[in-house]
């Protein structure tokens, strides 16, 4: 079952700063899934163009790690070169979802508006 989790301004998400973001997968009944194995994807698009080009695409061994895969836990990692050249807003701009992507198993697992606050040069 698909959960609404925004990435709010709390989560401090940085345009070009490197960011953990964890996300717990559970059932229908809200108990954790076991996700041991799945292939998975998340894709940040602009929030006024979801059906276009995502920004960010990550996958299971190549940004995304299944840390606790009994629990339902895994985690993506957002480099600082993912943001470098997204506008970053006090206010939503962006839209991610994270997706089971295993053949017949095709699910969206988690979804939201994010807040990409502006990050500073270093």
């Amino acid at each position: 079952m698909p959960t609404q989790s925004n990435i709010t301004a709390d989560h401090e998400l940085f345009s070009g700063k490197d960011r953990t973001l964890s996300f717990t997968i559970t059932d229908s009944a809200g108990s954790a899934q076991a996700i041991t194995g799945w292939a998975m994807q998340f894709t940040l698009t602009n929030i006024n163009d979801r059906s276009g080009s995502a920004l960010i695409t990550k996958t299971v061994g190549s940004g995304i790690t299944i840390t606790n895969g009994a629990g339902g836990i895994c985690q993506v990692a957002i480099a600082d070169t993912d943001t470098d050249g997204l506008v970053g807003s006090d206010a939503p701009r962006y839209w991610y979802e994270l997706a089971r992507t295993d053949a017949g198993n095709e699910d969206v697992l988690a979804y939201g508006t994010v807040v990409l606050r502006q990050g500073r040069s270093t």
